[in-house]
């Protein structure tokens, strides 16, 4: 059985991975507001609201998709779904341009104006014994989460 997340994190997935000089990201998401917030509630792992306490740019990896990936360091200050550390770290890709479903830009406008952004999270494994988090700009600061309700 395929997961309902399955279609969003795919398309994700192809957008940053496909071997051609110009991809581009299409959000299999609902576009109604409410509906959203329903598919994304239902369907995702960790959702909450965040302070971003830190951002730096990193290189990519990818030789087909060159925009840089962006590292945030994050407190979450509100859970609505899964259970996370106080402080974690999220990578997304460098730009809200819709090319490569990126939060990026979405990333380092919530730390510059320290204002708290609603991110949607998913688990990457491990990597030398530490969880990073993966954030896309299909789903993160699509709503808001007050967090201090």
């Amino acid at each position: 059985m395929v997961p309902k997340a399955f279609p969003a994190i795919a398309t994700a997935i192809v957008a940053v991975l496909a071997p051609t000089d110009a991809s581009a990201c299409e959000c299999v998401v609902p576009r109604d507001r409410e509906a959203l917030r329903a598919y994304i509630m239902e369907t995702m792992t960790h959702v909450f609201a965040a302070h971003v306490l830190s951002v730096r740019k990193r290189p990519s990896q990818d030789k087909h998709n060159t925009a840089p990936l962006i590292e945030a360091r994050v407190r979450v200050l509100k859970q609505l779904k899964g259970e996370l550390p106080e402080v974690i770290s999220v990578v997304s890709s460098g730009g809200d341009t819709g090319a490569n479903c990126g939060f990026g830009d979405g990333l380092a406008r919530a730390w510059a104006t320290e204002i708290p952004v609603t991110l949607v999270v998913g688990e990457v494994p491990k990597k030398n014994g530490k969880a990073y988090y993966t954030v896309s700009g299909c789903t993160s600061g699509r709503f808001y989460i007050n967090p201090s309700k």
